[in-house]
């Protein structure tokens, strides 16, 4: 997990949403907040509109997103990794990064009813 990075959306509007990693105030996990710039210029604080998905439930979230938003369904998923894999080599991505998370997402779209 990359504890330090973070992704702003919507950043040119007033009220910007952050995504960051997040261990204080509750679980560990990935924090999706609302911001505002209290001063022109200033720096983003967050705000109490938001929420936190803890680490181990990421990928169930992400999985249920997809299916949300794009109707993605694990066979749709299965099938990314095999074009993966394909266009790569056998294995290719098994131990990377993008790999696990694929995986992880794979596995937990089972779990997600829509």
């Amino acid at each position: 997990m990359n504890k330090k990075a973070q992704v702003i959306v919507r950043e040119d509007s007033r009220s910007p949403v952050v995504v960051k990693y997040a261990d204080t105030y509750g679980p560990e996990g990935i924090d999706i907040r609302q911001h505002y710039t209290p001063n022109e210029g200033g720096e983003l604080t967050p705000t109490k509109k938001g929420a936190r998905v803890p680490t181990d439930e990421c990928a169930e979230f992400i999985a249920g997103v997809l299916r949300i938003a794009y109707d993605v369904t694990e066979d749709d998923l299965a099938f990314v990794v095999e074009c993966l894999e394909s266009e790569l080599g056998p294995n290719a991505i098994a131990g990377s990064n993008i790999g696990k998370a694929v995986n992880a997402i794979l596995e937990a779209a089972d779990a997600v009813t829509v």
